[in-house]
This record gives structure tokens, sequence and C-alpha cells, in this order.
């Protein structure tokens, strides 16, 4: 009674798992990848984004110290000295000046200085939109009925 089994050998649950194994990791590693680039986009896009303020910035200061090198004292004569961008009213005997700087197409940076006794201070940098927004009344919305 001798018999002779013979070995068999069983991979097919290996390789099945195996394969499902590869396949995960590569699932993850097209995610990841696809995450990285979307991080990458989005810091570029932030980096853009600052650079162009601070350039904004910069050019209202360039505007300030402009503004700042106008010599007369008396408020009439100063206001008709200053640069063109720069639109002016006289306020509790100061001089209230405002203007904007382009940010981008959609954003301003909005600047507000103040000349008191020839000492000039910037008052207010604030970012603005550069367009108005007009809301869509196309839209028919269900009434109930």
């Amino acid at each position: 009674m001798t018999e002779k089994r013979e070995m068999k050998l069983h991979v097919g649950s290996a390789t099945i798992v195996t394969v499902f194994a590869v396949l995960c990791m590569t699932i993850f590693a097209v995610l990841t990848l696809l995450s990285a680039n979307s991080e990458k986009k989005l810091a570029q896009a932030a980096a853009d984004s600052t650079a162009a303020y601070y350039a904004a910035e910069a050019r209202a200061y360039e505007t300030l110290a402009a503004v700042a090198a106008i010599q007369p004292r008396e408020p009439e004569a100063f206001r008709r000295l200053l640069p063109e961008a720069v639109v002016s009213e006289e306020r509790d005997g100061a001089v209230v000046m405002t203007w904007a700087e382009p940010i981008d197409e959609k954003r301003l940076l909005s600047v507000r200085a103040v000349m008191r006794g020839g000492a000039i201070a910037v008052d207010a940098l604030r970012v603005t939109d550069a367009g108005t927004w007009s809301p869509d009344t196309d839209i028919k919305l269900w009434d109930g009925e």
C-alpha cells in the first residue's frame, strides 16, 4: 500500500495576494504623485500671489516717496503737484491721499496716506476687488408650485 503522493505546488493564492499588493502599492504611488503635483501647483500659486502683492506694495511706496518729495507747504499747491493717480482731499487741516496699485487682474492694493504738518503717514493698505460683482438673475428657481 504504498501510494505515491504527488507534491503539488499551490501558488494560486500567493500569486493573487502578491498581485493585489503590487496593485495597491501602484495605486498609492499614483495618488501620491497626483497629490504632490497638486500641492506644488497650489504652492506656486501662493508664491506668485505673494510676489504680486509685494510688487504692488513696492509701487505704492514709490508713489508715496514721489509724494513725499513734493515740497510746497500750502495744501492747495501740494495737491496740484500730486501724481495723476493720487486723489486727494483736505480734511481737518490734513491732506488725505488715496490711490490704488494693481496686484493682478482681480485685485487692487488700495492705499490711503495722510499729510499733517509736512509729515506723511500711511493710514491704510487694503486689498480690494478690481471688478464689480453682478448677480445672475436669469436662474429660474422652483417656487413650490
